[in-house]
């Protein structure tokens, strides 16, 4: 029995050790991606986000995470080794402090932003575990509920605190205006669009396809995308710096989205910024996706469309859109609401 229940405590002991050794090596991955590759383990939107609120940067959070996972798994490996008291309070010490610190991390995330970081959800959910093993371990099942209880409070203090989060001004968002400048002056107002768009998204190639292949300069345009990788950089760098952007940005931008082999090229840190506030911009006024246009009709009137239908029905209405590439055959007016005299080319 003796034997048993020594053979127990070491399979308890190795299971926290392991799943320490884990999460660790999981939060060093995305260190080292988000270092060398300028990616990322999570690669939602709101991850961006979050890490524009954190003061030290994203990548210094995680880091730091990392590091209490190794630290940690030393503390109990070294507790196990010797089975001093003082280690194993030092172990709970450390643990109830994470608890409160992500307590208070994700409290500000949910209520403050009301976004939600699967990194950062990943990393309290491997806590809890961490915390029920602990319990395990040490036969108090007390340690538990005090960890349930320190996270909570941390999260509720959070909670229930308003944050002042600055929304961006929607002229700091945009990578591209066009046209630069006008040449004579108006007594009209002119409207003022801003499309927001993916590089890998089939619905905004659609709308921008239709409007490459229409006059389009007696409006402003602003452009905005929230695609932040690498890659999708270079591609915008490429966009900017093409001689033909200036005379119909739209097919530029479909040419360099279809582009399978990149070439390198400098990404002007402007660029970076502007792609980092639209993602700011758009998670925190609440939109559900793109393609999406605000359309700014004159001064005090404001529409935003979301989805490609809509977009495309109201420029068309607008008279922006005349000429009209219709997708598919046949023709299926629930995904093309354009009239059907509106065939292209004419």
């Amino acid at each position: 029995m003796e034997l048993f229940l020594m053979q127990l405590i070491t399979v308890k002991r190795t299971l926290l050790k392991v799943f320490l050794v884990l999460f660790a090596i999981t939060l060093t991955v995305d260190v080292y991606l988000q270092a060398t590759r300028h990616a990322s383990l999570c690669s939602t939107a709101s991850c961006q986000v979050v890490g524009e609120y954190v003061r030290f940067g994203e990548l210094m959070l995680v880091k730091a995470g990392a590091i209490f996972f190794w630290v940690l798994w030393l503390l109990v490996f070294f507790a196990g080794r010797y089975d001093k008291k003082w280690l194993w309070g030092l172990v709970t010490l450390v643990l109830m402090g994470a608890m409160a610190f992500d307590g208070g991390l994700l409290g500000f995330q949910f209520v403050g932003l009301g976004e939600h970081c699967q990194l950062c959800m990943g990393v309290g959910a491997a806590l809890f575990v961490v915390v029920a093993l602990f319990a395990w371990v040490r036969k108090s099942w007390l340690m538990l509920l005090l960890g349930v209880a320190v996270w909570c409070g941390g999260f509720a203090a959070n909670s229930v605190l308003q944050f002042t989060t600055q929304l961006p001004a929607l002229s700091e968002t945009a990578f591209l205006s066009w046209p630069e400048s006008r040449t004579g002056g108006t007594s009209n107002h002119i409207p003022r669009y801003h499309l927001f768009f993916s590089l890998h998204c089939g619905h905004c190639s659609k709308v921008i396809a239709n409007l490459a292949v229409n006059k389009t300069d007696q409006a402003d345009w602003t452009f905005h995308v929230m695609d932040g990788q690498e890659e999708d950089l270079l591609r915008l760098s490429h966009i900017l710096s093409a001689k033909m952007t200036a005379e119909n940005p739209f097919l530029e931008i479909l040419h360099w989205e279809s582009e399978e082999q990149v070439p390198d090229t400098a990404i002007p840190e402007s660029l970076r910024e502007a792609v980092e506030q639209a993602t700011i911009y758009f998670a925190r006024s609440r939109f559900s996706g793109v393609p999406m246009l605000i359309a700014d009709e004159r001064p005090g009137v404001r529409l935003v469309l979301s989805g490609a239908n809509s977009i495309l029905a109201y420029l068309h209405q607008e008279g922006i859109i005349r000429n009209v590439i219709h997708f598919g055959a046949p023709r299926d007016e629930e995904d093309d609401p354009l009239p059907a005299e509106a065939l292209e080319g004419s």
